[in-house]
């Protein structure tokens, strides 16, 4: 991205925004406008207040997920050690675990959605 496209990225908005509370302004005068922007802000608020925060959904999904595959990978490491001390039972049970962590994690993002 060059500099005019910056720019031009940051200046038309602002550019709009006056030209339409302008027209605004002219349209409905003061009391119009107060009302449009207030009306705007608790919106915007609100839909502030009710939306999930999706960067530490993410962040938390990814973290589960690689604990998930570390608690695999191990299991793949020592597999012949935890079948010769017969530690089958506890991996599966760990392994699950972690497993089941990250389904209702993703449960969880979907109903979100």
């Amino acid at each position: 991205m060059d500099l005019s496209g910056l720019v031009t990225g940051m200046v038309k908005p602002l550019v709009d925004i006056l030209w339409f509370t302008w027209r605004m302004k002219l349209l409905t005068g003061r009391r119009g406008v107060a009302i449009l922007y207030t009306y705007m802000l608790l919106g915007l608020g609100f839909l502030r207040a009710v939306t999930p925060d999706f960067g530490d959904l993410a962040s938390e999904e990814q973290q589960l997920e690689g604990t998930f595959r570390f608690m695999h990978e191990r299991l793949r490491t020592h597999a012949e050690s935890v079948a010769f001390f017969g530690g089958g039972k506890r991996e599966k049970a760990v392994s699950c675990f972690y497993f089941v962590s990250v389904l209702l994690h993703m449960f969880k993002c979907q109903l979100v959605l």
